[in-house]
Parts: C-alpha cells; sequence; structure tokens
C-alpha cells in the first residue's frame, strides 16, 4: 500500500520525532536487534574507558551508533565518523548530537581511508559487499597503533 504522505513528509516527522522522544521512540520504532547491537557498542567503548577515542562506524547505516555514543559515551568517544554509500540525509537527522562527527559517502568495495581510529565498528554489513576479503583489510587499515 502506498504511503498518503511524501516521503520527505515522513524522514521530517521521524527526525523530529527523534529529538523530541530519543531514545524511547527509537526503541519503539526501530528494530530490537539494532538496539542489543549498539548497546554491545557502547559496552566496549565503556570497558576501553579510553578518554576521546576516534569511532569509525564502517556501513553506518542509518547512523544510529552516533546517537548512542553521543548518549552513553561522553567523554569516552570524541569523535565519530560515519561511512556508507547513502549518508547525505545523516547530517540533518543526527545534527543535535552533541559529538564531533562526520559521515562520508563511501562504497564499501572501493579503496577509503579516513586516519588512524581507536574503534572501529562494523555491523550488519559483510552480506552486502563482493569482497569480504577487501573489507577485512580496509578495517585493519584504519587501526591506530592500539585501536580495536
Amino acid at each position: 500500500m502506498a504511503s498518503l504522505l511524501p516521503h520527505d513528509t515522513l524522514r521530517r516527522a521521524d527526525n523530529r520525532l527523534i529529538r523530541l522522544f530519543g531514545l524511547g521512540y527509537l526503541r519503539l520504532t526501530r528494530d530490537a536487534l539494532i538496539h542489543e547491537r549498539l548497546r554491545y557498542l557502547v559496552s566496549i567503548l565503556a570497558a576501553l574507558g579510553r578518554p576521546d577515542m576516534r569511532v569509525l562506524d564502517v556501513g553506518c547505516g542509518s547512523g544510529m551508533a552516533l546517537y548512542y555514543c553521543g548518549r552513553f559515551c561522553r567523554g569516552i568517544v570524541g569523535e565519530y565518523v560515519g561511512i556508507d554509500m547513502n549518508v547525505e540525509r545523516l547530517p540533518a537527522r543526527w545534527g543535535f548530537v552533541d559529538l564531533p562527527h562526520a559521515f562520508q559517502p563511501v562504497d564499501l568495495d572501493d579503496e577509503w581511508d579516513f586516519g588512524a581510529f581507536d574503534l572501529v565498528w562494523c555491523s550488519e554489513v559483510i552480506e552486502h559487499l563482493l569482497d569480504d576479503e577487501h573489507l577485512f583489510r580496509q578495517l585493519g587499515t584504519q587501526l591506530g597503533p592500539s585501536g580495536v
């Protein structure tokens, strides 16, 4: 069944509801397994306990990891970079998150380099790529000297 409202109107409404109701709204409207994975990410960051870590979110999708980092990892995460094919709408969605962040459009099957990170997170991605070996090599190139 076709939506009665234009897609952009729905997206803007969703963005406003995220800003107004935050995690409660996200828990009601997003898959529970996404939240489970993001709680795991937060637990890893907390266990590392390093201040001002750089986090690379490979295949960031909707960018919800940024929200979790901003909400639960203040002082632990100093910078977040999310990369994925279609990120053009994410800055408007997550602009309110008070954590230095950027989203970069990247075809993960290509070569890419964003520097050294303390933590490289990649979840629910490999099944979308042609060359999983290439992805693992790329992930390794983004790790800093004590990166995870």
